[in-house]
């Protein structure tokens, strides 16, 4: 499904700008890398180093009037404080929020579900 989103940007030719371009592409490219890393753990299950990055891109929500940056590829639990107060998000499948130069408040937080599964890897890892 997220690769479905930031793909189809690519198919509405009238709408095309650089940034929309730059955000949907690094969108579309953590999506890939993600099923990918999926599929070297599915093949080896002592491969989880790729693993391990998919979710890492994951960990961040970042929001400035410089950049946003939130993505999450299955489940999501995220909280985040910023200058208009805290706020949360929960999410069962791919989502996504990036911006760059845009009116989003300062604000900085984590997406626990994926520090959840870092933590199970390290403990898988053992």
């Amino acid at each position: 499904m997220g690769c479905v989103s930031a793909l189809n940007y690519f198919f509405a030719f009238s709408s095309w700008t650089i940034g929309g371009a730059i955000v949907n592409g690094l969108a579309l490219t953590v999506f890939i890398y993600t099923l990918y890393a999926g599929l070297q753990f599915s093949k080896s299950a002592s491969n989880t180093k790729q693993l391990s990055r998919a979710f890492l891109l994951q960990v961040p929500w970042l929001s400035s009037p410089i950049l946003m940056y939130k993505i999450g590829t299955g489940i999501s639990l995220t909280f985040m404080y910023s200058s208009h107060g805290g706020n949360y998000f929960f999410s069962l499948g791919a989502n996504y929020s990036m911006a760059i130069f845009s009116d989003r408040p300062w604000g900085i937080g984590v997406n626990l579900a994926a520090i959840g599964f870092l933590m199970l890897i390290k403990l898988y890892k053992k």
